[in-house]
């Protein structure tokens, strides 16, 4: 029988992963609605508009991701997570340009059509990255 202890932390994770998937649904309201405006209002390629809709998600969500899914406290080097956060996010962007220009160009897929599919793509490999090296609690905690 599973302990009592196993059990909240088992709730906790899964509270932690809902509050992700929120954080993730703002930032990327935020990425789509910078790549839709810039591609479509201003004409900007697409590839480019999705680079700064993601980009713009990506701060969005350090800082939402930071204070309220995983509650960091820590200020010892703030700096230093930002960056670790962002190479995670820089690594999903280039995963993400990578798909939607083969979506686009390879498979004739609406440009918009291809950016919220490699969002979806992107989605798990950012919360394992955040969860398990961003945002990592130091074992002696």
């Amino acid at each position: 029988m599973p302990s009592v202890t196993y059990f909240f932390k088992w709730l906790l994770l899964k509270k932690r992963f809902i509050k992700f998937f929120l954080v993730s649904g703002v930032a990327t309201t935020l990425n789509f609605g910078v790549f839709y405006s810039l591609h479509k209002l201003f004409f900007v390629d697409y590839r480019l508009a999705s680079g700064i809709g993601f980009f713009s998600g990506v701060v969005l969500g350090y800082f939402l991701n930071s204070r309220w899914t995983f509650k960091d406290n820590d200020e010892s080097n703030p700096k230093k997570k930002f960056l670790k956060y962002y190479f995670v996010y820089f690594f999903s962007l280039g995963v993400n340009i990578l798909i939607i220009d083969i979506l686009v160009e390879y498979f004739g897929i609406y440009p918009s059509l291809a950016n919220i599919i490699t969002i979806g793509i992107t989605f798990i490999s950012n919360y394992l990255g955040t969860k398990y090296w961003v945002f990592k609690k130091p074992l002696l905690s």
